[in-house]
């Protein structure tokens, strides 16, 4: 599933000003940049990094073994240059047990019997889930929420979706899941009602909901209690296979992007949109491609083409991108989108390697911020290129690269470019990579779309 250590680096305009705050206490008021509206409590489910918080959460609802097709395992980082005290339990202030980790690296976990673990800290660590097959690594959630979407589900031709509901509190919680199909909503009485135990998790399979489905979503609505939720998506039918995991989404867009979609031997591209409130919504979308220029690897053309899709309420839609994309360009392509009231996105991406065709999905990014730390779980080249997909604003992005041993003073690679384009900087050919990139103003950071990298905003103020 790994195509290489791409990192994509999107710079964009500045958009509204909201506080977000990774954890439950902060003692400073620290500020990232959210692309669009409404915004409220849930955008603090949206994964990122507040060094100043007085304590830092993070759950992670990880699926069955058996439904996943190999091994999870839990992965802490600390991407700061203090040594870092933190608790991992089930049920949050029971039985939790305590370590330390060093600075700029790295502690893993496996997979509990429970499925659900919770990582407490009064510093800045980081948790992610990681897959053992297909080096794929996926953020726990900051936050949670009492409603969560899980979406881009697909229930057809051997493929198979799990969406898993973790409570780490010590009281039980009570769901009901409604599954999103391009017809409408589905609710079923078996889905309603259920109850989770302190510690425990829910696994909800969506073939059983939405059957026979292309970009379906499955809607988790708490009635008592508090939960994390995140998706995991598979196929191994026709020649295709993959296998890809991500965290729910707790609240719509207004703006978003996909920073960078490779096209080489894209066979198929969808951007599967759900709209779960009780009015129809208008979603415009833009794709920009990518050509390689003389002095960097690749340069964002400012020829667009674009659609506008009409989502009808409690529906999902489907849009089939491959031909804009493959047309676009022959490298790569961007694809933005905007929604008056906002709307949940993920994209459905199927590439030829040799005689397969491999499936992942992605997020689109939805918070910006002047300082990012990206972590690779296995590049596979020396040099890891890093894509600006807009323009650099007042300055050049400086790129760090962090460790134990340079102490947090290793080169920094600064650009130069004035347009769009890529730059390349030294990294590991295997191993635990951990970078900060910064910026003079608020940008976009994506990793590269088949997962082997993770991009988390800071918020800094």
């Amino acid at each position: 599933m790994k195509r290489g250590g791409l990192l994509v680096l999107g710079i964009l305009a500045v958009a509204t000003l909201a506080t977000l705050v990774t954890g439950s206490m902060a003692r400073s008021s620290n500020r990232l940049e959210v692309a669009g509206a409404p915004l409220g409590p849930a955008v603090l489910s949206w994964p990122s990094i507040n060094p100043s918080a007085v304590s830092t959460s993070w759950y992670c609802a990880l699926a069955p073994a058996a439904a996943a097709g190999g091994a999870e395992s839990v992965v802490v980082i600390n991407p700061s240059h203090y040594r870092e005290r933190f608790q991992i339990g089930a049920v949050v202030g029971r039985a939790m047990r305590s370590y330390q980790i060093g600075p700029y690296s790295s502690a893993t976990f496996p997979r509990p019997r429970s499925g659900g673990v919770s990582i407490l800290s009064k510093g800045a660590v980081v948790a992610e889930v990681a897959l053992s097959n297909g080096n794929q690594v996926a953020p726990c959630t900051g936050s949670l929420a009492g409603d969560w979407l899980a979406g881009g589900l697909g229930t057809h031709l051997g493929r198979v979706a799990v969406v898993q509901v973790y409570n780490p509190f010590p009281k039980q919680a009570i769901v009901d899941i409604a599954g999103l199909t391009a017809t409408g909503t589905v609710s079923l009485p078996r889905a309603q009602g259920l109850i989770i135990p302190p510690g425990g998790t829910a696994t909800v399979k969506a073939n059983a909901i939405v059957p026979g489905e292309t970009g379906a979503a499955l809607q988790v609505n708490t009635k008592a209690g508090r939960v994390a939720v995140s998706e995991l998506a598979g196929v191994n039918s026709n020649g295709v296979h993959g296998l890809t995991y991500e965290p729910g989404q707790a609240a719509p867009a207004a703006a978003s992007s996909f920073l960078y979609i490779a096209t080489a031997g894209l066979s198929s591209l969808h951007i599967d949109l759900a709209n779960p409130s009780s009015a129809a919504e208008q979603v415009n979308l833009v794709v920009r491609g990518y050509r390689r220029g003389a002095s960097h690897e690749a340069v964002l053309q400012r020829k667009r083409s674009g659609l506008r899709v009409a989502v009808p309420a409690g529906a999902t839609v489907e849009v089939d991108l491959t031909a804009q994309a493959t047309q676009r360009s022959a490298l790569a392509v961007s694809v933005g989108l905007s929604a008056r009231q906002g709307i949940y996105a993920w994209a459905s991406i199927e590439e030829r390697s040799g005689n397969a065709t491999l499936f992942h999905s992605a997020l689109p990014q939805v918070l910006r911020s002047s300082t990012w730390v990206v972590q690779c779980a296995n590049p596979d080249s020396a040099l890891l290129p890093l894509s600006f997909s807009a323009g650099v604003p007042n300055g050049p992005v400086k790129v760090r690269r962090l460790s134990a041993a340079s102490a947090g003073r290793a080169p920094v690679f600064a650009t130069s470019l004035v347009a769009p384009g890529v730059i390349s900087v030294p990294s590991l050919p295997s191993g635990f990579s951990l970078y900060r990139v910064s910026a003079p103003k608020p940008i976009f950071v994506s990793a590269n779309t088949t997962g082997s990298c993770l991009s988390l905003p800071v918020a800094t103020g």
